[in-house]
């Protein structure tokens, strides 16, 4: 009779204690892949509050950050496209920019344009300039305590963004423009597809979108809804007729500017090329292939990431990007290799 060891049986018994470990990691780490990978804007919403102004108006703002994780201490403050709101550059439609600098441990502030959705106030064209807009913004930050900020500005909020900056650039730590127009007047063609986008019933204003704002083949009809064409007018205006300040330089502050190759509004020799040709090293140009004027919706992570490794994120942001469950999925991996180590010691 064979007496030797059956070795298979202390096989089967610790295959037995790895397969339950080997699940529960597996499950463990799908879990954290769709949890960051799911996760929306209104996942990080800290505030949502009407700020009076002192011209007997309010400006609606939102703030969104880290919830279970400490924030870096900075803020970005971005400013949308001409007769756009700041749902922009949220997932409704289709920009992830505000949860993943969130995600990183950023405030952002959102600032909803004077009469834009629950921001009120005069908008009368003639009636508002770009200070007007600029002083807008300040006074949200002074009743925010924002006493400095990264800007991000899109298409018409470059230009009021470089007139934030130009005005109080101790507010500004940098700008980071988005499709800027400003350095050359629009053509004829140019102002047709801008505002039929803007004006047009929904069946025409289809192509015009297509033509103006989105690369070719790129789906524009989430750019369908979102408009606000009396704004708008009194944005257009503000920028153009009504201009009250020089804008171009941003006050001397770091710029870095995202040029979007298929921009028909604000082409890159017409545009970010020439920016950056006059501004020299005061401007790190980047270009994003596959995108229009919208860009957001059309490359959000690109974008988002050239903001981030711009910002030059601090070598501890790891957690910000892993996210609370991330943390659990570490911590809870840790518990079990623990407890593992005691189960093997024990059936020794």
């Amino acid at each position: 009779m064979n007496h030797s060891p059956d070795h298979t049986a202390g096989l089967d018994q610790t295959r037995g204690r790895i397969r339950p470990f080997a699940v529960l990691v597996l499950t463990l780490v799908g879990l954290a892949v769709l949890s960051t990978g799911s996760r929306a804007a209104e996942d990080f919403l800290i505030r949502d509050e009407l700020v009076p102004r002192s011209d007997g108006f309010v400006s609606h703002v939102r703030v969104y950050g880290p919830k279970e994780i400490p924030a870096n201490g900075e803020s970005v403050v971005v400013l949308p496209s001409l007769g756009r709101g700041v749902e922009d550059f949220t997932e409704a439609f289709g920009s992830n920019l505000t949860t993943r600098l969130a995600q990183e441990g950023y405030e952002v502030v959102l600032i909803q344009p004077r009469g834009f959705g629950q921001s009120t106030g005069d908008i009368t064209p003639e009636n508002v300039t770009m200070q007007t807009l600029v002083a807008d913004i300040k006074q949200v930050l002074d009743h925010q305590g924002v006493a400095e900020a990264h800007f991000v500005g899109h298409a018409f909020g470059n230009r009021l963004a470089r007139s934030f900056a130009t005005m109080h650039p101790d507010y500004v730590l940098d700008v980071t423009l988005l499709a800027a127009g400003g350095q050359v007047p629009l053509t004829w063609p140019q102002k047709q597809a801008l505002f039929c986008s803007i004006r047009q019933e929904e069946s025409t204003r289809l192509g015009c979108i297509e033509t103006a704002f989105f690369a070719p083949g790129n789906d524009a009809s989430i750019w369908l809804y979102g408009w606000n064409s009396p704004v708008a007018d009194m944005e257009a205006t503000a920028s153009t007729s009504n201009l009250d300040v020089d804008f171009i330089a941003a006050g001397g502050k770091p710029i870095l500017l995202i040029q979007p190759l298929d921009d028909f509004i604000a082409p890159p020799e017409d545009a970010g090329q020439l920016l950056k040709e006059l501004l020299g090293d005061q401007v790190s140009y980047r270009e994003i292939d596959n995108a229009g004027h919208a860009l957001l919706p059309e490359q959000p992570d690109a974008v988002a990431n050239q903001i981030i490794n711009y910002y030059e994120p601090r070598a501890d942001s790891a957690l910000p990007l892993l996210g609370s469950l991330g943390a659990l999925v570490l911590a809870s991996l840790l518990g079990w290799v623990a407890l593992y180590r005691l189960s093997t010691a024990s059936g020794r």
